[in-house]
């Protein structure tokens, strides 16, 4: 079933620059512009793409030789160098804070340098830093324990912090960058995870679980070896060149910019809130994510005592919990942007933040058997953790580029380092827990009021109302309420008002359980025929008045028949509802003119018509 689309207004130009003669010619013109695109992204969009890979194998890398070098292990060491957690707790202070003092002075680098160079910068940096704590190890030297550690801190802190930053600069905003950010989480957790799976390992072969300082030794230094690889991944990301930022840039109508501000699944029916509120928003979701961490950081060294003290783990034990631990908090990485994609990211980071501040009370109170209580600790970590790369890609999206810098969620997750101090100098105690569920439930109730203040959808309020007709396709929204004979409350099309109608021009249906859907399955005929719609009925007929932020698909994969989505932003006069295109250029031929005159007034003669039934 073909859906009956109007003839296209002769000179009608799309910002590719093919101008859409003739209805019969509209197939040609998706070609060519498919054509293009292609074109465009074998010119350049690898450097992009190679970058992310290197940056998030960098992230692995990094993440294993810190968990090798500075992690577990390492407290590990710092025992058996000196005898007591004090010792230890001594130089996770002094790391935590060290860490804290490099924020501010790399975040105002970071925003006034090329954050590449800075990342090299710190890279030759930590390489000092493991030449003078691997020498420290291997003659047990306690004052240059400190110092290699602390410079170690501080190059790990930087990294991550950094990284953050410049993923999010090579991605567009919305479900993209949250997936890219999801991966490099998942990548992070999963070089975590080696520390205690080598001393898992270890326990294992050797058959005992306590070691002399020799014994440690080449595990240690084993961290120190993978920094290498690590560095020569840093050095190989390069800026993306110009042909690699214009394969991403829109070939639509529209080029503007425009920012994903909320990630709610509403849609932005113009360019986006006020700059103030854009900073407030990303302050807020700082400050939960601050009150939270301290949480988080507490749990972190108090679940080793918890395994050990309430259920009698070996050592063996506590490195299999905490290995678990991380290949679940991995897993959990790469659930997230899938659910915030269905239910938008604000939804998604509420209902996480709600399930694992309710299990940690949970654990808390309930005294269980272990093979209930661990599996219960796994899920708690998992869902709590989840939602840190969708945290991150928000933050990304409301902060401009030039100071992401400073706005980093890194920064907040070595608040807890001091701590570590604390942690050791005592017993743990059940009320600690409970304690820890309270900063994460203060934490949720700064995100929420962030969160919850905010409109409902204007598609939806605007069908509810009455005030306005307005419908998603491909990302966009269109104010058709000059069709009100089609969209109408009581008319043929009414059903489309209100909803993400993308899957359903797609498969030309007008059934509902297909509005508000993904395109999974759908074939490139059915998106040519969705990009014909797009066109030749909706960008022709009606006013883009804004976006849809986090719809049920990833819109930037349509970059290549509409635009870039993340670049989107209506012109002015479309945003307060009207049609006010590009201006085409006028022929001096009195005869082209005429024609054209005359298609006009046929064209709009003709009714517009989308679907057929069924």
């Amino acid at each position: 079933m073909a859906p009956a689309v109007p003839v296209q207004r002769e000179g009608f130009q799309d910002a590719s620059g093919f101008e859409i003669r003739h209805a019969e010619d509209s197939e040609t013109s998706v070609r060519r512009r498919w054509s293009a695109c292609c074109r465009h992204s074998r010119e350049g969009s690898g450097s992009v793409s190679e970058g992310i890979r290197l940056s998030q194998v960098g992230s692995f890398l990094c993440a294993t030789s810190m968990s090798l070098a500075s992690g577990a292990l390492f407290d590990a060491y710092l025992k058996v160098l000196e005898g007591t957690n004090l010792f230890v707790g001594d130089v996770e202070t002094a790391n935590g804070m060290a860490a804290l003092a490099t924020a501010l002075p790399v975040g105002w680098l970071a925003d006034r340098w090329s954050r590449i160079n800075v990342l090299r910068c710190n890279g030759l940096l930590g390489l000092l830093g493991a030449v003078a704590l691997g020498w420290a190890i291997l003659h047990d030297n306690i004052p240059m324990l400190f110092v290699g550690s602390t410079v170690m801190s501080m190059h790990n802190f930087t990294y991550f912090s950094i990284s953050s930053a410049l993923l999010a600069d090579m991605t567009n905003a919305g479900h993209e960058r949250t997936k890219v950010l999801g991966d490099n989480a998942t990548m992070s957790s999963l070089g975590r995870a080696s520390g205690p799976a080598l001393q898992l390992l270890a326990i294992l072969v050797s058959g005992r679980e306590d070691w002399t300082c020799e014994e440690l030794h080449p595990i240690l230094c084993l961290g120190f070896v993978i920094f290498v690889p690590y560095l020569v991944c840093v050095w190989r990301v390069q800026k993306p060149d110009a042909p690699s930022l214009a394969a991403r840039e829109p070939l639509a109508a529209s080029t503007a910019e425009a920012v994903d501000t909320s990630g709610c699944g509403s849609c932005e029916a113009s360019a986006g809130p006020p700059m103030w509120k854009k900073w407030l928003g990303a302050t807020l979701l700082e400050t939960g994510s601050l009150v939270t961490a301290v949480g988080s950081g507490m749990t972190f060294k108090f679940w080793p005592l918890f395994f050990k003290g309430d259920y009698g783990f070996s050592p063996a034990g506590v490195c299999a919990m905490q290995l678990a631990v991380w290949v679940s908090i991995a897993l959990a990485a790469q659930v997230s942007p899938k659910l915030a994609r269905y239910l938008g990211r604000s939804r998604s980071v509420i209902l996480t933040h709600y399930a694992g501040c309710s299990l940690m009370f949970l654990i808390s109170f309930y005294k269980g058997p272990a093979i209930v209580v661990m599996p219960l600790i796994l899920l708690r970590n998992a869902v709590q953790n989840s939602n840190v790369p969708v945290v991150q890609s928000m933050i990304m999206d409301l902060v401009p580029s030039h100071h992401r810098g400073k706005h980093r969620p890194q920064l907040v997750r070595s608040s807890a380092g001091p701590l570590e101090k604390v942690v050791r100098h005592r017993e743990f105690a059940e009320d600690d827990l409970v304690g820890i569920g309270l900063c994460q439930g203060l934490g949720l109730s700064v995100r929420r009021g962030r969160f919850m203040s905010r409109h409902r959808c204007p598609v939806v309020r605007a069908a509810r109302t009455g005030a306005e007709a307005l419908l998603g396709i491909l990302g966009r929204v269109f104010n058709v309420s000059a069709g009100e004979e089609f969209y109408a409350k009581g008319q043929g099309y009414s059903v489309f008002a209100g909803h993400d109608c993308t899957r359903a021009f797609a498969l030309t249906s007008t059934k509902a359980k297909w509005l508000d859907n993904g395109l999974d399955g759908v074939t490139e005929k059915q998106l040519s025929q969705l990009n014909k719609t797009y066109w030749e009925t909706y960008v022709a007929k009606y006013a883009v008045v804004g976006k849809l932020l986090d719809p049920p698909y990833d819109p930037s994969q349509f970059d290549r028949f509409v635009g870039s989505y993340a670049d989107f932003q209506p012109v002015p006069a479309q945003a307060n509802g009207t049609k006010a295109a590009k201006p085409v250029r006028q022929s001096k031929c009195p005869v082209t003119r005429a024609a054209r005159a005359i298609g006009g007034i046929i064209a709009d003669l003709i009714p517009r018509q989308l679907l057929g039934s069924g």
